[in-house]
Formats: structure tokens, sequence, C-alpha cells
């Protein structure tokens, strides 16, 4: 599994879903299948949630499983706090042959509007001048280092 694996969490309602897409590849010469799983680790190091599938792949052929996640309240990324947890994707397929990775996952919201305002995980941004970056608004007076042309 290399790079056969994408997760972008989104917020529905109170709660965050990660859809999961893991893409497999048979190279033997019959149809075989493989048991996917796919876990969330939270910031202790814990399992959260995890979650199975078994998914049939034809010979020489590729299949994708789409598995989502369910995450309840987590922290939301922020540019004074990145956080950032793990997704562990693992792949069982036929005579034990095993395949894992562990992709970082971030959780946040962003939101622009008319008043020229950012808003990234909660935080509002605001546009100084026509051709400056973006300033944090209120307590915090922070300069993002790149600009934002839009």
């Amino acid at each position: 599994m290399t790079d056969g694996v994408y997760a972008q969490p989104m917020k529905l309602g109170h709660n965050w879903v990660i859809p999961a897409e893991i893409t497999i590849e048979n190279t033997g010469k019959s149809e075989a299948g493989a048991d996917v799983n796919i876990t969330f680790i939270d910031k202790a190091g814990k399992v959260a949630v995890s979650v199975n599938s078994k998914v049939m792949v034809p010979a020489l052929m590729q299949q994708e499983a789409k598995i989502n996640l369910t995450v309840d309240g987590p922290e939301l990324w922020d540019t004074g706090h990145p956080v950032l947890y793990k997704v562990i994707t693992r792949i069982n397929g036929p005579d034990n042959t095993r395949d894992s990775l562990v992709t970082a996952c971030g959780f946040r919201t962003i939101r622009f509007d008319a008043d020229s305002t950012l808003e990234l995980a909660q935080r509002q941004y605001r546009k100084k001048h026509q051709s400056d970056g973006f300033k944090q608004c209120g307590k915090y007076q922070t300069n993002f280092k790149r600009k934002v042309d839009w």
C-alpha cells in the first residue's frame, strides 16, 4: 500500500467523519479477499475508533474500500496549536500477507466571508490591506507568513 489511503475529516452536524478511501491492488492470478482495518488514535495514543471491512479484489485489478470513521469531539487544528492525530490502516490479505500505513490527520474548520474575514478553527483573521495577508482579530495579533490573494 503506497499512497493508497486518503483520509480527510469532514464536519457533519456536531460530529466529525473521516471518509477513508483505501485502494487495494491484487497482483495475483485469482480473485482474493482482503481484511481492511482503519483505526483512529487519539492524542493520548489510545484507540478511539476502529472499523473493519472485507473487500474482494479481482485478479490483476484494484478495488477501492470506503470506510467512514465517526470521531466525537476532536481538538481542532489551529495555526498556534497544530493538533495532529493518527489514522492507521491495516490490510491483511491471503496467505497472511500484510500491509499498514500511518496517516496524519487534523481537524479544522475554515470559512471566508464578504467582510474580508477568514475564520480558521474558530479563530478570526481580518485582511489588513488589499495586498497584505491576514491579521488575527482579538487578543493575539499574529500575521500569516503567506499572503492570501482572493
